[in-house]
């Protein structure tokens, strides 16, 4: 079977879909790795996909045509879907949606069912972090949060903190996937989301709000109801080294 690489960026996702929903429709859909998440090395049997923007623009023309502007939004979320590797159900699925665009709302269809489901898995993760976000405040007055999302919720979650931090200067950052989010750091309009490659920060000297913050957690506390299952159910171990409140 070949081996499909992408570097996953939307427009070589795009790509991707545009050769084997369009181009390769009669051929089995291959083994596809997205780059960002798994490191494979190409081989004789690999094929890497390059962004095509021509490709990606005319099958988003394609899709809003049959399938209307709002499915072109829940493609989006499929995208961000990454670490649940859908991009061969929705090949296979994108597929018989042309011929019977119906089915995209079926929740009990194999494979756009299969789609909703981390669709709303997305939006789970995203609600998490929106509470689960720690800041830090690092040089030059700058608040920094570092995360590692299941999913890549940094897109979902740069409005949410614009509106609610509109006069400070912060960046996200997804050590994961080495997507960075910044807002006001160079200068007052500034915004970027894109991916980096090194992404380097010093600490302030102390960040007074860390100790209030864990202090405010010591004394709300109360020790005869502890419980160590509820809390790594409500706050999993695996977050846990990104909240100050546990450093």
């Amino acid at each position: 079977m070949q081996i499909v690489l992408y570097d996953g960026t939307p427009f070589s996702f795009l790509t991707l879909l545009y050769e084997y929903v369009l181009e390769k429709r009669e051929e089995p859909i291959p083994k596809i790795y997205n780059l960002l998440l798994r490191k494979e090395r190409a081989g004789l049997f690999t094929k890497e996909i390059f962004p095509d923007y021509n490709k990606a623009l005319k099958l988003k023309e394609i899709l809003r045509a049959h399938l209307g502007e709002p499915f072109l939004k829940r493609l989006y979320h499929f995208y961000l879907c990454d670490s649940a590797f859908l991009e061969e159900t929705l090949i296979k699925g994108l597929r018989r949606a042309l011929e019977n665009p119906e089915i995209v709302s079926h929740i009990t269809d194999e494979d756009f069912g299969k789609l909703a489901r981390a669709e709303k898995e997305l939006f789970r993760e995203r609600h998490r972090w929106l509470g689960m976000l720690r800041f830090i405040e690092v040089t030059k007055g700058i608040l920094l949060a570092v995360y590692e999302p299941k999913f890549n919720t940094t897109p979902l979650l740069t409005s949410h903190f614009m509106k609610r931090f509109p006069q400070e200067r912060f960046v996200i950052f997804d050590s994961l996937r080495k997507i960075l989010f910044s807002y006001r750091v160079f200068n007052e309009k500034e915004i970027f989301l894109g991916r980096v490659e090194n992404f380097e920060f010093e600490l302030a000297e102390k960040d007074a709000f860390i100790e209030l913050f864990k202090t405010y957690f010591d004394n709300i506390s109360i020790p005869e109801r502890k419980s160590l299952k509820r809390q790594r159910q409500r706050v999993p171990l695996k977050i846990r080294k990104f909240l100050v409140e546990f450093w």
